[in-house]
């Protein structure tokens, strides 16, 4: 059980044991913050008053705080190299794909904060882990040259904005 102590940065544990109780008193660790320079940034303490930090300022157009170098950003790097992204064939000889570039291909790159924290009452890891997710995306129509001379079209959704959420898979 955890007990209150004047001490900052240390924790106080009372634990029995067969014939006795235990108070131990340990430094609390404290997290590596492993983000980058965030702009609208601030240095705040955690609840322990112990560990620094990375606060995010909300931008007005976000309701919740999302760390801005979690951003959409091109998925290649020149747009030339999207010609044929989208490639599809027919039956068992029309090939289909994008002649032109795709300028607005973008994905979702950057850093969020994860992390595994040890507790002692579950005696394993409970893991808190964020992604940098599209959180708004639009969707684009991308013109695919058949080789018998016909077109198709191709929709794909691309990503305006995006922020840390929690983890999962396709989305």
């Amino acid at each position: 059980e955890a007990l209150p102590n004047p001490m900052k940065c240390y924790k106080k544990i009372c634990s029995a044991s067969t014939s006795e109780f235990i108070i131990r008193e340990t430094q609390i660790t404290c997290p590596k913050d492993n983000l980058p320079s965030c702009t609208g940034k601030s240095l705040e303490y955690d609840s322990s008053g112990c560990c620094p930090t990375c606060v995010i300022t909300p931008t007005s157009s976000s309701l919740v705080n999302t760390c801005t170098t979690c951003q959409p950003v091109p998925q290649f790097d020149s747009p030339s190299l999207t010609i044929g992204y989208f490639s599809v064939v027919e039956g068992n000889s029309t090939t289909c794909q994008n002649k032109e570039p795709l300028p607005d291909l973008k994905q979702c790159s950057g850093h969020c904060e994860s992390r595994a924290t040890y507790t002692a009452v579950m005696q394993g890891f409970d893991s808190n882990c964020q992604c940098c997710q599209p959180s708004r995306t639009v969707t684009r129509t991308a013109v695919l040259t058949c080789s018998d001379g016909s077109t198709r079209s191709r929709s794909y959704s691309v990503p305006e904005a995006c922020g840390c959420s929690a983890c999962s898979g396709t989305t």
